[in-house]
Order: C-alpha cells, then sequence, then structure tokens
C-alpha cells in the first residue's frame, strides 16, 4: 500500500482548466501557471481517509484556465532524472501548449494547422517529440523544443480516437512507432514516425456497437490492448498478433471507457457504471483461449441513470507497491488506488486450478473485500468534469536530486554523474535564443527612460500613419461607388 515519495497528477477538463496536483510536502510556488487575476479550483478530499501517511490531502501545485472549451489531452514525459519535467496539454481549441512542471510554469505554445481539424488526442513519441491526433483523421509529430512540425500524416477517414505510442525496445527505438485507433472508421492503424507514414491497417470487426475507441501499448511494448464495440476488450502480441485477451462484458451497463496497464501480465477497464475492472493478460494464445481470469474490483453503481460517477479515465502510477491506478469521473473527483489484493487473488488461482479448494466464486468477477485499497480521492474544484488525466511519479527521496542539496550530509545520498564542462561561447559563437510566446525575455524589458520614451513615441507614430493610410482608403472606395 505504498506511494511513490513523490508523484503528481494532472489533469484538463470540459471548461477549459488544466490543473495539477503535487504530493511533496513543499511544493514550488504555482508561477505563471496560477494568477492571481484568474480563479484557482481548489482541491479538496471527498470522504474521510484513514490515518496513515498516505491519506495526507493531495496540495493543489497549479491551475489556469488556458484553453478555451474542453482539454482534451494532457501528458507528461516520464523521465529518468528523479524530476518532473515537460509536459503538454492540447485542446479543442486546437491550442498546443507546453510545460515546465519541475518550474510550475508554461514554457511554449503553438497552433495546430489550420487544415487538419480540432485537436482528439495525443502522447509524446520518445522525449523529444508530441504526437496529436485530430478531428479529420490526420497525425501532426512535433518536435517538443521548438514546437514545429515535423510530419503530417493522413489515413483515418474519421476522428483520431486514441494513440498509443512505443515505449522501445531492442528492436524498436522509443518515439518510433505508434498505433492509433479510430471508433467511426473501425481500423486500428500502425505509424511509422521516423518515416511519417501508415505502414499497416487493421479492420475490427463492429457487432452492434463502436468501433475502436481506446487502445494501448503495454510497459515494454510486447502487448497492447484496444476497447470495441463499447464492452469488448482484447489484448494482442506485438510481434506475432495472437489474442492472449479476449473479453465482452455483455451489459451497456459495463461499457468501458479507458483501459490501463497496471503491469505487463494486467490491466484494469474503467467502466461506465462507475467500476473498475481488473484483467489478467496470459502468456500464449492456447491459455487465453481456455478461461478469462478477472475481477470486479471497484463496484459500480447498478443503475443506467447514474452519470456522475462514470469512470472517464484510469491510468498507471508507477513507484510505490508497483499495483497503483489513478482514476477520475464525469464529477470531478481524483482517485488512487493500490490494486495489489486483486492482482494477487488472480495470480493465486494457479494454485486453486491445481486440485485445491477454490475460495473464489463461480462468477466471472471474483469477489475479495480486499481487493484494493483507496489512498487518495479528491476533488476538482466543485465537481469539474475531467476529461483528460497524467501522472508522474519518482520513487527517489525528496530534495535527492534538488539543486541545493548538500550531498556531503549524507553518506547515502546519489550524486548524479557531473556534466561535461564545456568552453563557453564568445558572443559571436552564440546562436539566438528560441522564440517562445509565453517565455518572458529580460533583455526586451527596457529600464532606460529615454529608450521607453522613444519607444512610445514611435508607436504613436505607426498608429497615425495606419490611421491616415486607412482614411485614404475609405476615401478611394466612397468615389469609385459613385
Amino acid at each position: 500500500m505504498a506511494l511513490p515519495n513523490r508523484f503528481i497528477i494532472s489533469v484538463g477538463s470540459y471548461d477549459g482548466v488544466v490543473a495539477g496536483w503535487d504530493s511533496s510536502k513543499n511544493p514550488k510556488l504555482p508561477g505563471n501557471l496560477s494568477p492571481k487575476s484568474r480563479e484557482v479550483k481548489n482541491l479538496s478530499p471527498t470522504r474521510d481517509l484513514p490515518p496513515t501517511p498516505s491519506s495526507t490531502p493531495l496540495p493543489l501545485s497549479f491551475a489556469i484556465s488556458n484553453h478555451e472549451g474542453s482539454v482534451r489531452v494532457v501528458q507528461t514525459l516520464h523521465n529518468k532524472s528523479g524530476k518532473p519535467g515537460l509536459m503538454f496539454s492540447c485542446g479543442i481549441d486546437s491550442a498546443l501548449r507546453l510545460y515546465d512542471l519541475d518550474l510550475s510554469v508554461e514554457i511554449g505554445e503553438t497552433r495546430l494547422p489550420s487544415d487538419v481539424g480540432t485537436c482528439t488526442c495525443g502522447a509524446w513519441a520518445g522525449d523529444k517529440h508530441i504526437l496529436i491526433g485530430t478531428a479529420d483523421g490526420k497525425l501532426v509529430l512535433y518536435e517538443a523544443s521548438s514546437l514545429q512540425v515535423v510530419h503530417v500524416m493522413g489515413g483515418h477517414t474519421s476522428p483520431v480516437s486514441c494513440i498509443t505510442v512505443h515505449p522501445g525496445s531492442e528492436n524498436t527505438p522509443a518515439g518510433s512507432m505508434a498505433l492509433t485507433c479510430s471508433e467511426n472508421d473501425n481500423t486500428v492503424r500502425l505509424w511509422d514516425l521516423t518515416k511519417g507514414r501508415c505502414g499497416f491497417v487493421t479492420k475490427v470487426k463492429k457487432k452492434g456497437g463502436g468501433g475502436p475507441s481506446v487502445i494501448k501499448f503495454s510497459p515494454n511494448g510486447e502487448t497492447y490492448t484496444y476497447q470495441h464495440n463499447h464492452t469488448h476488450i482484447t489484448t494482442k502480441s506485438t510481434s506475432t498478433d495472437e489474442i492472449l485477451l479476449d473479453i465482452d462484458l455483455g451489459q451497456q451497463l459495463f461499457r468501458v471507457n479507458d483501459v490501463a496497464y497496471i503491469t505487463e501480465s494486467f490491466i484494469c477497464a474503467g467502466l461506465n457504471n462507475g467500476g473498475i475492472s481488473v484483467f489478467r493478460v496470459e502468456a500464449d494464445a492456447a491459455s487465453a483461449s481456455e478461461e478469462v481470469r478477472a475481477a470486479m474490483v471497484v463496484e459500480g453503481s447498478e443503475s443506467s441513470r447514474d452519470t456522475k460517477n462514470r469512470i472517464k479515465k484510469v491510468e498507471a502510477l508507477a513507484g510505490g507497491s508497483g499495483y497503483l491506478v489513478v482514476s477520475c469521473c464525469s464529477s470531478g473527483v481524483v482517485s488512487v488506488y493500490d490494486f495489489e489484493g486483486a492482482v494477487n487473488s488472480l495470480m493465486d488461482e494457479d494454485d486453486d486450478s491445481d486440485g485445491g479448494e477454490s475460495s473464489g466464486s463461480d462468477d466471472e468477477f471474483g469477489e475479495d473485500d480486499e481487493q484494493y485499497v483507496l489512498l487518495q480521492e479528491v476533488k476538482l474544484g466543485t465537481g469539474s468534469r475531467i476529461v483528460s488525466i497524467s501522472s508522474w511519479s519518482s520513487d527517489s527521496a525528496i530534495g535527492e536530486n534538488d539543486s541545493d542539496f548538500d550531498a556531503d550530509q549524507s553518506s547515502d545520498a546519489v550524486t548524479p554523474d557531473p556534466a561535461p564542462k564545456r568552453k563557453p561561447p564568445t558572443d559571436k559563437e552564440q546562436p539566438p535564443p528560441k522564440k517562445r510566446r509565453n517565455a518572458v525575455d529580460a533583455s526586451n524589458i527596457m529600464e532606460d527612460a529615454e529608450a521607453v520614451k522613444k519607444a512610445r513615441d514611435l508607436i504613436k507614430k505607426s498608429k497615425k500613419m495606419s490611421a491616415s493610410a486607412k482614411k485614404k482608403k475609405s476615401a478611394i472606395a466612397k468615389k469609385s461607388k459613385k
């Protein structure tokens, strides 16, 4: 039931708010992400949690209403430095915004090309690129450092529903391959991001419901899972395309809104009735065809009219016990669960099949009072509708990677490898600074009174010239009409 030493949960809401909460005891000031002129929506516990160290309410780290309309995607870059790195958000307003989570500032902004439609989904492609899916069925690949477009790829005939990027393996570099799906054109597509083209298309059979709307790679990329026909979940091997899990939950009450890998062999699904179920991914197709091992871990509502508790998003939280999952529901509640009990119960079924007495029931979903532990549950404002969620975590001790941490104070301190020394460049060798819309360049701040006066005079002069040009144009237009 252990949480990571530090974790940050970021969300995007239906009304354009990007917010995040930091578990560290001394979070940094919100900086540019929470200006006084804008309302900051606070976070408060939704219920009394047991008096354990993990039940300390998550402090609000940042909140800003910087998108016009729904924030379709929020994605945090998972680095290995032990400190939070970059995050991006993209909304229905086609604005792509880049943030530095460590400094809690927005460092860049751009807009999607005008001919690709609005944003529908997105993901990091490695640690240097951002991949955005659009309503016109296209993919736009950006270079994160400059926010410049690298590729615009077409293929889907309907909006892109979900993107998942391969995490990297021995034969596949991280960020070089991606899978996308579209609920309306019923296809799953494989993309070569280095060449900017579609490599393979799979048509998903439609049986009364919609096409695939969610797709996820496993942590090491050996398998992938997608949801289709609203209630159907299928997991396949990336290399052989063998089916390793195939289950239809049947009732519309159990409609699957999102899936996430807890570990390489276990996935969880957020359901429309507010429940969360856990499934075991078998090692081979033969085992998958025999039985499906599953547990309804978090019980949902029995009424289809209960729309407030729909689980909209689920995501694994790395570190801690190794079985942590973050979920958010349509009423704005963010929860952190430990599913170690559920995973262990599904693993223990191996012993039951060897002749031992089974403690489970004959139902499709097993029952266990200790299958999960609720570690945190908090709410965004008075219940803002959350559309997207992302998390970052580190098991490094808080302060271990801070620049002001004195390594000599502790013999157990972990010190990073020293960076190679570089010769300071001369004025002629220095490259021009990269321009970012929301970054403040100190060199542009004029403190000399005479310089400021000259600048103001130039502005007034240009305004007068513009006004006089407009008058001439209007006079010419009137004469032409006569």
